[in-house]
């Protein structure tokens, strides 16, 4: 089984290649959160649970001491089918399951 800091760095190449890439000048900022983002998706993944947004709201992210491009992210994610989201408006809000191309990729790696 591969080490959970491999299976987090293989997930941001599928991020960042589904659009979620940062601008040059915050990228080491960025790369903490994306590493996170990732961290958390894969606790999803092995847990067998689905991540929750309790809120959209810059002001409550940025006080919370969270990226405000979170909701950007999630977004793209749920774009990119690697997030499914029940909400009506397509964002990623609520509930959000893994989205199976992100299924199948965590399971391959899981396996090798």
């Amino acid at each position: 089984m591969k080490s959970p800091n491999e299976i987090q760095r293989r997930h941001l190449r599928i991020g960042t290649s589904s659009g979620m890439e940062t601008g040059i000048t915050r990228k080491a900022q960025s790369n903490r959160w994306h590493t996170l983002l990732a961290a958390s998706l894969v606790v999803a993944y092995e847990d067998e649970h689905d991540l929750y947004v309790s809120t959209r709201r810059s002001e409550n992210l940025y006080r919370a001491g969270v990226t405000t491009r979170l909701t950007q992210w999630l977004d793209s994610c749920v774009e990119n089918d690697l997030l499914v989201t029940q909400s009506p408006t397509s964002k990623a809000e609520g509930r959000l399951a893994l989205g199976a191309i992100l299924t199948y990729y965590l399971a391959q790696t899981a396996a090798a």
